[in-house]
């Protein structure tokens, strides 16, 4: 399956404590249902080891639903079968991780991998919906949960405090600091024309629609570059916008074939003079390459 990398997904047993990195510590089945209940977005990939070498398996989640399966080992198989090979591989020894894609991320790789693909495109993508709706429910109730805690806090605070006899004396006024001087005692300033540019900056990023459509448009200019070199029999990528604090970070996941000397260089130096182009906003790049 050809997947963007997302996010590394810390996975931890709440009885136990401990990283779930081994098939041998835990069941598919556990994980899946653990996932279920947090909607989780990415995939879960397994590494097994048998006489041929290193073998994997994938599975791709919609929030917490399974949706697509495919593994990679002697031949490679996906959808259905891909599912009952991930199954038999977990009964070997191997290794799990967890990624978590963005809804950007996840459109991706239903669309290059609709083979694998469990249940069909428009359920997937009204899953994505359906997630979204949830997961704003259930941050609404932690908040509201939350608040009640804060307010419960307080109203037992408060009847201790009556209860109790106060002995403090009473408390006199805080004088009036002046605050350039308590700006000099603290060795801070206030801020300068530089750093109310950067805040504003902050606030002028392109939305996720407009990064999805620029990313397309990088994707196409970057292949037309490299696909003039004529080094490659296979050549595919992905590009992931995701927006930071003050700027957009482009992660850009090349696969080629043959993977030679020189090839990552080639690649990434292509990369740079299509990005010479003003963007208008700053951003910055995270380019991986690797054989595909």
């Amino acid at each position: 399956m050809r997947l963007p990398k997302g996010a590394s997904y810390r996975f931890t047993r709440s009885d136990e404590g401990r990283a779930l990195l081994s098939t041998k510590n835990t069941s598919l089945d556990e994980i899946l249902s653990e996932l279920a209940a947090r909607l989780f977005t990415g995939y879960i990939r397994v590494t097994v080891e048998i006489d041929a070498g290193l073998e994997d398996g994938y599975l791709l989640l919609c929030s917490g639903s399974l949706v697509g399966a495919g593994y990679v080992g002697l031949e490679t198989v996906v959808g259905a079968q891909g599912l009952e090979a991930v199954r038999s591989a977990w009964e070997c020894e191997g290794i799990v991780d967890l990624y978590e894609f963005n809804e950007i991320q996840l459109q991706y790789a239903v669309e290059e991998n609709s083979a694998a693909l469990l249940v069909p495109v428009d359920e997937i993508m009204a899953g994505i919906e359906a997630g979204r709706v949830k997961k704003q429910e259930l941050e609404e109730q932690r908040k509201e949960e939350e608040t009640e805690r804060e307010a419960a806090k307080r109203e037992s605070e408060a009847k201790i405090e009556k209860e109790e006899p106060s002995t403090s004396e009473e408390k006199t006024e805080d004088p009036v600091v002046d605050r350039a001087a308590l700006l000099k005692k603290l060795g801070l300033k206030d801020p300068d024309d530089e750093f109310t540019s950067v805040v504003l900056q902050s606030f002028n990023l392109p939305s996720e629609r407009e990064l999805s459509k620029q990313s397309r448009s990088f994707k196409r200019e970057i292949l037309r570059a490299l696909k003039k070199k004529k080094r490659f029999k296979e050549l595919d990528l992905f590009i992931t916008p995701s927006r930071l604090s003050e700027s957009v970070l482009f992660e850009i996941d090349v696969y080629v074939k043959p993977l030679k000397k020189g090839t990552s260089e080639l690649v990434e130096t292509t990369i740079d003079s299509v990005f010479e182009s003003d963007l208008g906003f700053p951003f910055e790049k995270k380019i991986s390459v690797s054989e595909g």
